[in-house]
């Protein structure tokens, strides 16, 4: 049985539809979701520091949506980071060990500051080593 030309551009046209919209949809989450853009989110910021390299994102759910963040960046860079939002310097008086969180493969460094921000719904810490040169960031929202 041979199909008459207008029923068969009739079936192929809506699966052509269907095929474009999920496809652009994967396109629009996959560039919301890069992290550079979660990164712009999780610290508030309109454009991250030009000297951001090697920047990996790890994530899990539990109770909250968590972020992880390791890079590295330019030491004079480091403090345009602390624009985007009202973080408190957590003097810990050494250095001491951080840990990337559900970045993988982890990522271990001496680190010397830490910065938090808290709010009801979300917090934010950022571990950054002496020289401010590596950095890692835990990003949790309900």
């Amino acid at each position: 049985m041979k199909l008459k030309p207008w029923f068969k551009w009739g079936c192929l046209t809506p699966l052509a539809v269907v095929a474009a919209l999920v496809l652009s949809g994967y396109i629009a989450f996959s560039i919301l979701d890069s992290p550079s853009n979660v990164l712009k989110h999780a610290l508030h910021l309109q454009t991250l520091p030009r000297s951001i390299k090697h920047l990996r994102m790890g994530s899990d759910v539990w109770t909250d949506e968590v972020r992880g963040f390791y890079f590295e960046i330019a030491p004079a860079e480091f403090p345009l980071l602390l624009t985007g939002r009202d973080f408190k310097l957590s003097d810990m008086g050494t250095t001491y060990q951080a840990r990337t969180i559900h970045v993988k493969p982890a990522v271990t460094f001496m680190a010397r500051w830490n910065y938090t921000w808290q709010t009801s719904g979300a917090h934010c810490r950022i571990d950054a080593s002496e020289a401010k040169d590596r950095v890692a960031i835990v990003f949790a929202a309900d």
